[in-house]
C-alpha cells in the first residue's frame, strides 16, 4: 500500500496543533514564593493596625467596642501570616513570626475588651427587661426569682469578661461605670425577698384640700389598691365622689398616695378622722388599718406631728407636721438636743422634702451642720460646732467617725419655746412651740 507522504504529514501536523492548543488552555501552577521585602513591608502593616489597636483599648472612657479597627487588623495580621509562612526557614522568617506573634496579642487584647463590652450590654439589656417586668402593678415572686438568677449569671459572665481586660485602669474604669448594674440586682434582691406589708408612715397635707399618706413598701404599693377609694374614709364616711387620688414615688421604697378634696366638701374649721384599710403591696400583702387625724383648718396652730431619721440618708431627720407649713420650717424653730446638749440653731440646715415630680410633700429634711479633723494614725471624726468658733475644741460636739443620725443615744428633736414658721392659712398661725419628741 501506498502512502501519501503530503497527506500523512498534514495529519501529523493537524495533530500537533491540536496537542499544542491542549497544553496551552491547561491550568497552570502559580508560585506561592513570597518575597522578603514583602512581607516585611505586609508585616509592618499588621503592627501599624496592631498599634492601631493597643490605643483603642488602653483609652479610659472608651464605651463602645471596636469594631473597624479589628476586622483590618485581622485581615492584614492572616495575609501577613501566610506570606510569612511561605519564607523558606531563615533568622528573617523567624524574627517576622515573633513580630507577627505580638500582632497576635494585640488582637487578642482587643477581642477580650469587645467580649466585656458585649457581657455589659447583655446585663443592661436584661436590667431593661426586668424593670418592665417591675413596672407592673403585681408581681409573681417565682418569675422575680428566674429574672434574679438570669442576672446574676449575666453579671458573673461579664466580670469574668471583665477579668480579662489588658488594663487595669480600663478595667477599673469599666466596673465604676456599671455600678448601677451591682445596684439594680441588690435592689431586685430586696424586692424578691419583701415578705413585709406595706405600711403607712404619715399622713399630711400640702394644701387645705391635699392629703398626703406617705406608705413604705420595697416591692411598691399597688396602683389599683391606693386608687381605690373604698380604702379610705373619713370621719367614717366614704370619701366624697369628686375626691381625685394620685400615687407618686416620694422616695426610695416610698411612695405618696395624694387625695385631693373638692373644696367645701367638708369643714375646713376643724379636724377630721382619715381612716386606711386593705391598702396592698404589689405582692398583695395588706397593711394594717390605721387612723389618723387631719386637720383642714385655718384657726389651728400647726403641729410638728414626727421626727423620724431619714432611712435613705441618716443624716437627715424628716419632719411631718399636722398641717402644711407656708415654708419649710425656720432653722431658729427647729431643736435637737443629742447627748444631752442642744445644738444651735445656727448649725441646723432645712430643705423641703420633695416627690419624684419635684413637688413639696409638705414634710421638711432636717440636718446638723458637721466639720471634719483628723488626728494622727486616726480616720476622719466629725464634730459639731458648739462656740461659735471655727476650729475643733473640746467645746465642741464630737460625733465620732461617722455623721449619721442612725443608732445615736439620747437624740431628740422638735421646737423652741418661740416660733416664727406659720401654716398656709390666711390667719398665718404660728408653729406650736415647745413641742419634744425622742427618736430612736
Amino acid at each position: 500500500m501506498r502512502i501519501n507522504n503530503k497527506k500523512m504529514l498534514s495529519i501529523i501536523s493537524s495533530a500537533v496543533i491540536v496537542s499544542s492548543a491542549y497544553i496551552s488552555t491547561a491550568p497552570q501552577p502559580v508560585s506561592a514564593a513570597v518575597s522578603v521585602s514583602s512581607a516585611k513591608s505586609m508585616v509592618s502593616k499588621a503592627e501599624s493596625a496592631a498599634y492601631r489597636l493597643h490605643t483603642l483599648y488602653t483609652t479610659i472612657g472608651r464605651y463602645h467596642v471596636i469594631t473597624t479597627e479589628l476586622t483590618t487588623a485581622k485581615s492584614l495580621y492572616a495575609s501577613a501570616l501566610k506570606a510569612v509562612n511561605s519564607l523558606p526557614s531563615s533568622s528573617t522568617k523567624t524574627d517576622l513570626q515573633k513580630r507577627l506573634q505580638k500582632v497576635k496579642v494585640y488582637i487578642d487584647r482587643a477581642t477580650n475588651f469587645n467580649n466585656a463590652l458585649y457581657a455589659a450590654s447583655n446585663v443592661h439589656k436584661h436590667i431593661e427587661y426586668t424593670k418592665t417586668i417591675l413596672a407592673k402593678d403585681t408581681y409573681n415572686r417565682n418569675q422575680l426569682k428566674a429574672e434574679f438568677d438570669k442576672n446574676l449569671g449575666l453579671i458573673k459572665a461579664m466580670e469574668t469578661a471583665l477579668s480579662k481586660i489588658y488594663s487595669s485602669d480600663v478595667r477599673r474604669n469599666l466596673i465604676n461605670k456599671y455600678q448601677y448594674m451591682y445596684h439594680f440586682s441588690e435592689e431586685l434582691d430586696r424586692i424578691l425577698h419583701d415578705t413585709q406589708p406595706p405600711r403607712v408612715l404619715d399622713v399630711t397635707e400640702t394644701k387645705y384640700n391635699i392629703i398626703n399618706i406617705v406608705v413604705s413598701d420595697v416591692a411598691g404599693v399597688s396602683m389599683a389598691s391606693a386608687m381605690n377609694k373604698n380604702k379610705y374614709k373619713i370621719n367614717g364616711n366614704a370619701l366624697p365622689s369628686n375626691s381625685i387620688i394620685k400615687v407618686v414615688n416620694s422616695g426610695k421604697h416610698q411612695s405618696t398616695i395624694q387625695i385631693s378634696l373638692q373644696q367645701g366638701t367638708i369643714s375646713e374649721t376643724k379636724k377630721h378622722s382619715l381612716s386606711i384599710t386593705g391598702l396592698k403591696d404589689k405582692y398583695g400583702m395588706d397593711a394594717s388599718p390605721s387612723n389618723h387625724e387631719v386637720a383642714l383648718t385655718d384657726n389651728v396652730s400647726p403641729e410638728l406631728k414626727e421626727a423620724i431619721i431619714n432611712q435613705a440618708n441618716p443624716t437627715q431627720l424628716i419632719f411631718s407636721y399636722g398641717e402644711p407649713l407656708a415654708t419649710s420650717i425656720k432653722p431658729a424653730d427647729v431643736m435637737i438636743k443629742l447627748y444631752e446638749r442642744v445644738i444651735p440653731t445656727s448649725e441646723i440646715r432645712v430643705t423641703p422634702e420633695l416627690n419624684e415630680a419635684g413637688q413639696p410633700t409638705g414634710r421638711d429634711l432636717v440636718s446638723i451642720a458637721t466639720s471634719e479633723y483628723w488626728q494622727a494614725d486616726s480616720p476622719v471624726q466629725y464634730y459639731v460646732e458648739m462656740d461659735g468658733e471655727s476650729g475643733y475644741s473640746e467645746r465642741d460636739l464630737n460625733l465620732g467617725f461617722w455623721n449619721s443620725f442612725a443608732n445615736r443615744h439620747n437624740l431628740s428633736a422638735g421646737t423652741n419655746a418661740s416660733t416664727v414658721s406659720v401654716d398656709k392659712s390666711p390667719n398665718r398661725n404660728l408653729l406650736k412651740p415647745n413641742i419634744t419628741l425622742n427618736i430612736k
